[in-house]
């Protein structure tokens, strides 16, 4: 591995962590859905060698926050707490199982 791959390896190492960080911050509600999201997205669209599997797959669980946060604006549309509180519950989790996966050793 080059020396710049060995960077780039490096700097994807730290956008997992910060990932896992927000993901924790959400569980906990210190962080609101609108900055995890921005936040998220800004982290995914930054991974210089993470496989485009995985990115989606985690793209798609924050897909799923996006719209729960989307439709809470919506009053025709809006989840009821609960469900909105599962939809997130089970995203977050999944990113969680996500992260673990990618931060196992090969």
């Amino acid at each position: 591995m080059t020396s710049s791959a060995k960077e780039a390896a490096e700097r994807d190492r730290r956008r997992l962590h910060q990932l896992e960080a927000l993901v924790g911050m959400c569980e906990r509600g210190d962080l609101s859905l609108s900055s995890f999201l921005h936040d998220v997205n800004a982290l995914l669209g930054a991974f210089e060698q993470v496989d485009t599997q995985w990115s989606h797959s985690f793209k798609s669980e924050w897909w799923t926050i996006e719209q729960v946060f989307a439709a809470s604006k919506e009053p025709d549309l809006k989840p009821s707490d609960d469900q909105a509180r599962a939809l997130v519950r089970e995203a977050l989790a999944n990113m969680r199982k996500l992260l673990a996966a990618k931060s196992a050793p090969a």
